[in-house]
């Protein structure tokens, strides 16, 4: 990212390194005291799929608001701006590839690991189309004008 994907860093690279464990652990814990410590199949498979839905949104709004973006997930991107290939085929071989590494070095793999590595991608790639770009169409309008006048501008100022 240093080398190939200047463009990604700001602050929300910095936050995101920083913060993210913090709040995945105290959404834990709240998620923790709150559901029954029995738990059904069903209410697992119910809360996975809105956690994935919740997550690829996050990702979408984060990375389209443009103001840094972690280094996974601007390994991606960076992939489609060097290729012109598919946002959802690139993420989603990238995440297999992570998962594949995962199971050769004797990781914690699950059913949920396998999903995500398979639908991040096409939901971050959803949610951009049809929430992230439409509600923030006038900033980046305004990002891009400047941009054009500017031959020095970053593309996450």
């Amino acid at each position: 990212m240093l080398i190939w994907g200047r463009r990604y860093i700001g602050v929300g690279s910095i936050v995101n390194m920083v913060l993210a464990g913090y709040a995945v652990q105290g959404a834990s814990a709240l998620f923790a005291a709150v559901l029954p410590a029995v738990r059904h199949p069903a209410l697992v498979t119910v809360l996975f799929v809105i956690g994935i839905g919740v997550f690829a949104l996050g990702a979408s709004l984060y990375m389209t608001a443009a103001l840094g973006t972690a280094p996974y997930d601007a390994l991606a991107p960076m992939i489609v701006d060097a290729t012109k290939a598919k946002y959802r085929l690139v993420r989603v071989l990238q995440d297999v590839l992570f998962l594949v590494l995962a199971i050769v070095f004797h990781g914690a793999i699950g059913v949920g690991t396998v999903v995500t590595a398979f639908f991040t991608g096409p939901l971050i790639e959803f949610w951009t189309r049809s929430v992230s770009t439409p509600l923030m169409a006038g900033s980046l309008a305004v990002r891009s004008a400047r941009q054009s006048r500017t031959r020095t501008a970053r593309s996450h100022v």
